[in-house]
Order: C-alpha cells, then sequence, then structure tokens
C-alpha cells in the first residue's frame, strides 16, 4: 500500500517543463552574492539561525534525497537547537514506520526487478537513515502525519497538513502535551511550498502559534529524472555558482522550484526562508 501511495506521488509530479527563470541565471546569482545572508556553509547557517526558532522544517524530495545529506545536516543542527528536549518529527502517521519495515522486508523477498529492488531499499534506506541519525544525536522521533496515510491513499492534503501543525503545535507549545523544547521537521517540499492555492504547512503553523524556519534541500544529486526533479530541470554546475547555504530572501518571486501544470500553483524558492545546496 505504501508503495501504491509512491507511485501516484510520482505520477502526479510527472509535469511539463519549466518555463520560468531558474536559481542559476546570471541575475539571480548576483543578487545571491550581494546579500549578507550567504553561507560558507550549512554548518555555518545553523550556528547562524539554530537557536532563533524551536521548529526548523526541511523540505526534500524524499528517498530521491541522498540520505547522507540529510544525516549531515542533523548532525549539523541538532548541536545548534534549543533546550535539551530536541524531537525529530517524521511526515508519516503514528505506526507507520514499523507498517513500512514490513512491507519492504516482505517486498524484499519477492523477485523484483532490479530497478524496483534498488527502488525499495532506497525507500528503506531513507527512513532508518533518519530514525537512525536523530536517535545517535539524542532526539526523539515522532510520527506527526495523520493516520489516514496508512490507508494506501495518498489522502488530503490540506487535510494532512492541518493535522501536522496541530501536531507540533501540541508537542512544541500546549503545555499539557508538551514534550519537545525544539524539533526538526522533515516533509516533503510540496507541503511548504504548496500546489495549487492550498495552505502550506507553514501557514497553518503560524495560525498555531508556531514561527518555523524553513530550509529547500537543493541536493542536485537526486536519483530521478528531470520531470520530478525538485531543482526544476536546472542544468547549471551547483558547485562552481551557488553557495553551499543562502537566503532566498533576494530571489526573484518567479523562479521555480519544480515545475507542475499551468493550472496549479508553481512551487518557488522563495517559499523557503535558506536554501541549502551542494
Amino acid at each position: 500500500m505504501f508503495l501504491a501511495n509512491i507511485a501516484k506521488i510520482i505520477i502526479a509530479l510527472t509535469v511539463t517543463t519549466a518555463q520560468a527563470s531558474t536559481i542559476c541565471d546570471a541575475d539571480n546569482i548576483r543578487l545571491l552574492q550581494k546579500q549578507k545572508n550567504v553561507f560558507a556553509s550549512s554548518k555555518e547557517l545553523f550556528a547562524a539561525v539554530g537557536g532563533r526558532s524551536n521548529l526548523h522544517i526541511f523540505g526534500d524530495a524524499h528517498y530521491y534525497t541522498d540520505t547522507n545529506l540529510l544525516t549531515r545536516l542533523i548532525n549539523e543542527l541538532s548541536p545548534q537547537m534549543m533546550g535539551p528536549k530536541k524531537c525529530m518529527f517524521l511526515e508519516h502517521p503514528k505506526g507507520g514506520l514499523a507498517q513500512l519495515s514490513q512491507a519492504v522486508s516482505n517486498l524484499l523477498q519477492k523477485d523484483l526487478s532490479p530497478e524496483t529492488r534498488a527502488t525499495v531499499e532506497r525507500i528503506a534506506n531513507y527512513y532508518t537513515s533518519i530514525v537512525k541519525t536523530a536517535a545517535l544525536a539524542g532526539m526523539q522521533v515522532v510520527e506527526i502525519d495523520h493516520p489516514d496515510q496508512l490507508n494506501g491513499g495518498r489522502g488530503d492534503e490540506v487535510k494532512r497538513n492541518e493535522f501536522m501543525a496541530t501536531a507540533a503545535q501540541q508537542l512544541l507549545i500546549d503545555k499539557k502535551t508538551k514534550i519537545c523544547d525544539s524539533a526538526i521537521l522533515i516533509v516533503g517540499k510540496v507541503h511548504v511550498a504548496p500546489i495549487k492555492n492550498n495552505k502550506s504547512i507553514v501557514a497553518l503553523m503560524r495560525e498555531q502559534g508556531l514561527q518555523p524556519i524553513t530550509y529547500n534541500v537543493a541536493d542536485f544529486a537526486e536519483v530521478t529524472g528531470l520531470n520530478n526533479a525538485s531543482w526544476g530541470g536546472i542544468k547549471c554546475e551547483p558547485r562552481m555558482t551557488l553557495p553551499t547555504a543562502f537566503s532566498n530572501a533576494a530571489l526573484p518571486l518567479d523562479i521555480d522550484m519544480w515545475p507542475f501544470t499551468s493550472l496549479e500553483r508553481q512551487a518557488v524558492w522563495t517559499d523557503f526562508d535558506y536554501s541549502i545546496s551542494r
């Protein structure tokens, strides 16, 4: 069921070519170079902003994103976070990790094509890596997504965002249910930079009294085709043209992060506070 859900998401993200400018346009690079909030590394960024909020949101491309990159970011940010009780919030419903582990185990016992087997293993490694890294960093892992996600359907995006926003508020702010001083939340980018005109998870969290800091994990090494790539088909060499971490504040508003159909809202880089590239 979980893999059927993943397949639906992949199909939904198979779309047209980006038409707006890209982050690597010369004018946009010059804008970045003039900013004060350009950092030599993600570690330098976290040292500057890690203590400014009790909630840090990484928008990634899930199992397409290199887990070595996510491990590095978690390890760099966690020492800079507020308070002794630090948590890792996962875009997964309670009990979902256990169900996923069982589903992966069952699948790997079957006769799969090399491509399918590699995908299943990548999905398993993605969550395993996050959980292990968080545990080693002394963080409590909490699954906060809507329980309907366990039924194999994609679920209502708005309903899921509302559920996760409320869960984060209860775990971080509500005196009756608070168990975390600060947290990292790893979610797919469409929750922060939503398709259509739905409220983002960030907008909903702000209504709940949270003030999260958001990071676009711009992993140019994602194992996926250009149609699904979370940087919108950028072809420049990022290590030569982009800093490792930068504020998105000065970027033009029309730079697509990845393309959707013309009838849907375009996700843009400025939906995030910062971007981290490699």
